[in-house]
């Protein structure tokens, strides 16, 4: 019974995909259905035809608003358009012209400016494998599969978000890039977070003209200590879409470790080292970060004999950096005995 549901279901699919694309060519709707079906079935040696798994229907459940709304990954920059072949081709500008004021020299100076050209190619995110023991059946049933694709499309926003926030954090304070420290009180042996840490960075950002479309992402538990100071304005803010001092408020949970004396940014994916790293908080204008998304692809390995189901997996092509490190900030948790 399952196998003539497979059959019926394959047979409409490729008839609407072969007409939409034969019209769409200039040939009959009849032809681009006649193709699409001969090419779908291939008949093995015993007559039988072989069904496999319809990508299209797994990965257009995947890939549909795969950046949430409430995730911080929104606010940032859309390049998806510039991706091709799952690689951004972009110029770094060179440096911008001086302006003169009441000039009465002649001729004015000129220069010609000399970009860089920078080829980004899209990093790769693999799940492991999921074993499903009717992945056929539940192909055509939305809520079991909209159940297994879950896991992999939540997996695959995690670690993509965990490499996006570490890249937006800056490496260390500078002038365009600056790193504050907690100056609250003891806790825990780690400073707490203090509303004047954010109106200190606001003048961080003031101080170099930065554009209003900011953004901070703040580890849940400086959410909280902040909350602790004034609950009513948290909640406002998280349930209100409020800003803060200018800031669009976003919580993630993998934000970025810091060292706690030092204020330099730990390496992506480097060991705990609970003894030097403390948490931090990552600010940043959204027009000054960006992320792209490539293609996306399934795997599959269908009546395995070891697992006795099928197996399958998903990948995604993904980049997300600043544009050109500035402003972006970062907010650490110091050390309680930072400035004694």
């Amino acid at each position: 019974m399952f196998k003539i549901i497979s059959l019926l279901f394959i047979i409409l699919l490729n008839t609407l995909v072969g007409a939409s694309v034969a019209v769409a060519a200039g040939f009959s709707p009849e032809s681009g259905i006649i193709v699409a079906n001969a090419v779908s079935f291939i008949p093995q040696a015993a007559g039988v035809v072989s069904i496999t798994l319809y990508k299209q229907i797994w990965l257009a459940d995947i890939m549909e608003a795969f950046i949430p709304k409430w995730s911080f990954l929104a606010a940032a920059s859309n390049m998806d358009q510039f991706v091709d072949n799952d690689k951004i081709n972009l110029a770094e500008a060179g440096v911008d012209p001086s302006v003169l004021i009441n000039n009465t020299t002649y001729p004015v100076p000129f220069a010609e400016r000399s970009d860089t050209p920078l080829e980004l190619v899209l990093d790769v995110y693999d799940t492991e494998g999921t074993v499903l023991r009717n992945a056929e059946l539940i192909e055509l049933a939305y809520d079991k599969r909209s159940s297994v694709l879950a896991g992999h499309k939540n997996a695959l926003l995690n670690k993509f978000s965990q490499k996006a926030i570490h890249a937006y954090a800056p490496a260390s304070d500078a002038t365009y890039t600056p790193v504050l420290a907690t100056t609250g009180g003891n806790a825990g042996g780690f400073k707490l977070i203090k509303f004047e840490d954010i109106l200190d960075l606001k003048t961080r950002f003031d101080d170099l003209d930065a554009p209003e479309d900011r953004t901070l992402v703040l580890a849940p538990a400086h959410f909280n200590q902040l909350a602790k100071q004034d609950l009513v304005l948290m909640k406002a803010i998280m349930q209100g879409g409020e800003k803060l001092f200018g800031f669009q408020i976003y919580t993630f949970s993998k934000t970025p470790k810091y060292n706690k004396t030092t204020g330099v940014k730990v390496a992506f994916g480097a060991a705990s080292a609970p003894t030097t790293d403390t948490m931090a908080s990552v600010a940043f204008c959204n027009s000054e970060v960006m992320r792209a998304q490539g293609t996306f692809d399934m795997f599959e390995r269908l009546k395995d004999p070891e697992q006795k189901g099928d197996i399958i997996n998903f990948q995604m092509r993904g980049i997300a950096l600043p544009k050109r490190s500035k402003m972006i900030a970062a907010l650490y948790s110091a050390s309680e005995e930072a400035n004694q």
